[in-house]
C-alpha cells in the first residue's frame, strides 16, 4: 500500500529551503476559493480565501500594496503595520477549473534563497508531478472500472496487471486460464500465476525474454505488442496483445488473449 503523502512536513520542508517566514499548499474550491491544505507555522491560513486570478503560473510581488492585496482580506488588517517585504504565488492547473498551488512571503527579502528562480520552478513541476497525475489517475482508475465492465463480456482473456502494489484483475476467461476463483487478485498471486501459465508454453524462455523487452524499455512501452503463446495442450495457440495503461506515465499493463488454435 502506498504510504501517504505527510503534506505539513513536506511545507515545513519547503520553508526551511526557500527560507520563507511563512508557507502554505493550497488547492481550489471553486472558480476564486482557494482552501489551505497544509501551512507552515500551522494556523497561518486556516480558512479559505479568495485567490486572486494569476496570469502566469509563477508570480513574485515586493510592493507592499501588491503584496497585501494578493493575501486574504482577513490578514490584511494584521499586516498593514509591518507587511511582508516579498510574497510568491506558484499555481498548477489540474484540469476542470481546478487548481493547486503554493503561497509564500518573506519578512527580510535578504532571506530569499539566490536560487529561488530555479526553485521556484522545480516546485511548479512538482506540484504538477504530484498532483496532476493524481488526478489524472482518478479519471483513469475509474475508465478501467468501464474497463473491466467491458472485459466481462468479452470472450478473450483479460488481465490489468498493476505496476504498484493494487490488486489486479482478471476477467472470467483469464481466471479459467490461469486458475483463479476470483476477478480481484493480488500482485503476488497474479505474477506467480502467469510465470507458471509461461512456463507451459512450448517457447517459455524466448517468450519471457520478450515480456522482460516490452515493460523495461520505456521507449516501446507507448505501443501494443502481440504473439502467439503456443501449448501442448488446449488451447494450441493464444494471441498475446501487451499494452501500456498511461497517463503522464505507466500505471500498469492489459493483457489479451485470444484463442487462435487451429
Amino acid at each position: 500500500m502506498k504510504k501517504p503523502v505527510d503534506l505539513a512536513a513536506c511545507i515545513e520542508a519547503l520553508g526551511a529551503l526557500i527560507h520563507a517566514d511563512a508557507v502554505c499548499l493550497w488547492k481550489t474550491v471553486n472558480e476564486q476559493i482557494v482552501a489551505p491544505l497544509a501551512c507552515y507555522p500551522q494556523g497561518w491560513l486556516d480558512i479559505p480565501f479568495v485567490m486572486s486570478p494569476m496570469r502566469d503560473n509563477v508570480a513574485f510581488y515586493v510592493e507592499t500594496a501588491d503584496i497585501l492585496s494578493q493575501l486574504p482580506l482577513s490578514m490584511r488588517a494584521k499586516l498593514t503595520n509591518n507587511p511582508p517585504k516579498a510574497l510568491m504565488k506558484i499555481q498548477n492547473a489540474l484540469g476542470n477549473d481546478t487548481c493547486v498551488g503554493v503561497i509564500a512571503i518573506w519578512n527580510d527579502p535578504q532571506q530569499i534563497t539566490q536560487q529561488i528562480d530555479i526553485v521556484s520552478q522545480l516546485i511548479e513541476l512538482t506540484l504538477e508531478r504530484s498532483f496532476k497525475s493524481d488526478h489524472q489517475i482518478s479519471h483513469s482508475h475509474e475508465a478501467n472500472q468501464q474497463m473491466r465492465a467491458l472485459a466481462d463480456v468479452l470472450p478473450h482473456g483479460v488481465i490489468i496487471v498493476p505496476m504498484d502494489s493494487r490488486m489486479g484483475y482478471v476477467n472470467h476467461v483469464a481466471a479459467l486460464l490461469l486458475g483463479f476463483n476470483k476477478n480481484e487478485v493480488s500482485s503476488q498471486e497474479l505474477s506467480a500465476a502467469m510465470q507458471s501459465f509461461l512456463a507451459n508454453t512450448t517457447n517459455a524462455e524466448q517468450l519471457k525474454n520478450y515480456i522482460e523487452a516490452i515493460i523495461s524499455d520505456r521507449w516501446r512501452a507507448a505501443e501494443n505488442h502481440s504473439q502467439i503463446w503456443r501449448f501442448k495442450t488446449q488451447p494450441k495457440a493464444l494471441r498475446v496483445t501487451i499494452s501500456p495503461i498511461k497517463t503522464t506515465r505507466i500505471h500498469g499493463w492489459v493483457w489479451l488473449m485470444e484463442d487462435v488454435s487451429k
